[in-house]
């Protein structure tokens, strides 16, 4: 990487960091690219470059999502429990605590995606990456399926967005609470492994 590359990597970073707080402390809906540039101490025209608000506020989350599987590499936690439930749930909850941290953020970032005018590596990377863990997990504990765990983990990874999607638009939801997400998605895989055969 060149110097100039780096530095502008460095601005990258300063601004989304900076876009971040700015929506944390002032609301999303109150942000303005303007202000955002001030608190960076850059130009809006390089705000603009990194990206619009809905861009930023992707951009955000997508940083985060990608941190945690990085810093998992790979790991499914099938060595951790002999249930399957928990299983999967290990290997979804920080998505969870990242989500429900920030829920007004989360609420306005799967707004943003399900209108369908920005992209996200939820729908790309993260999707392949959790279908190979789901598949591993399916494999594991239901070796009688190994041929459909593919399948299998596509359909895991619906449900865990649909509990995503309806738990960020649900009143109950509260900040800093998984809860809610984490009972609703236990009811879910539970009912996928018993109805597969496995005993969770």
């Amino acid at each position: 990487m060149t110097a100039r590359q780096e530095q502008r990597l460095a601005t990258e970073n300063t601004i989304l960091a900076t876009a971040e707080q700015h929506f944390v402390t002032h609301g999303y809906q109150n942000a303005t690219i303007r202000a955002i540039a001030a608190e960076a101490n850059v130009s809006t025209g390089s705000v603009m470059s990194v990206g619009d608000k809905k861009t930023l506020l992707i951009r955000i989350f997508d940083t985060k999502i990608a941190a945690i599987h990085q810093s998992r590499n790979g790991h499914t936690g099938i060595a951790d429990t002999p249930n399957p439930t928990d299983a999967v749930l290990a290997t979804v909850s920080p998505f969870l605590t990242i989500f429900a941290k920030h829920l007004d953020l989360s609420r306005e970032y799967f707004a943003t995606l399900v209108s369908g005018s920005h992209s996200s590596i939820i729908f790309n990377e993260l999707a392949e990456a959790l279908e190979r863990e789901f598949a591993e997990l399916i494999t594991h504990f239901l070796p009688q399926h190994a041929d459909t765990a593919a399948s299998a983990a596509h359909a895991l990874y619906l449900g865990f967005l649909g509990v995503l999607v309806v738990w960020a638009g649900s009143v109950d939801a509260t900040v800093g609470d998984v809860q809610l997400p984490t009972t609703e998605l236990r009811r879910f895989v539970d009912f996928f492994f018993t109805s597969q055969g496995a005993h969770s």
